[in-house]
């Protein structure tokens, strides 16, 4: 979770009660906060979404123009990962280094493709193709927009279906 998030009424409950309902529906990644609105979201149900991979979302590209990624975890705010998975993190960091060293700004993006890879059993990151990682709805989060972000500007988009009250 980041430093400057706003969060909904009685916030660890609610996000424990998120994880579990997660874990029950077998979903390993889950994010509890989205900046996109409903262009680039695709409805699971009332209470879960999938961001989309692709445009409008952002094709972000890397410093050597070899490689190209869509947002997984648009506004990766607050991301809940089961211990096993993200435990793989470091070795997968490792083993794709040249992939990773390629977006040294965009860690979100990064791990959004990680959590792809190793969710959908692809051995490359270039391979994934299907966003598996499920949104919270409503979000239990919400981004400060009174602060600068850590790139230097000011957060301007915020949750579209975050309220104190979110369950």
């Amino acid at each position: 979770m980041q430093d400057d998030v706003i969060l909904c009424d009685d916030f660890v409950a609610k996000a424990e009660r998120r994880a579990l309902e997660a874990g029950e529906r077998g979903f390993r990644a889950i994010s509890l906060y989205n900046t996109h609105g409903a262009i680039v979201v695709r409805r699971v149900d009332d209470r879960w979404s999938r961001a989309l991979l692709g445009p409008p979302s952002g094709r972000l590209v890397s410093t050597d123009k070899r490689h190209s990624i869509f947002s997984a975890i648009p506004g990766e705010l607050c991301v809940v990962v089961r211990r096993d998975l993200a435990a793989e993190y470091s070795a997968w960091l490792r083993e794709n280094s040249e992939f990773v060293a390629g977006f040294p700004n965009v860690h979100d993006a990064v791990f959004g493709v990680f959590l792809n890879a190793t969710l959908g059993g692809k051995l490359a990151a270039h391979d994934v193709g299907e966003n598996l990682i499920h949104i919270a709805i409503p979000n239990l989060v919400n981004h400060r927009n009174d602060v600068r972000s850590s790139k230097g500007g000011w957060h301007r988009l915020g949750s579209t279906t975050f309220r104190p009250t979110a369950d």
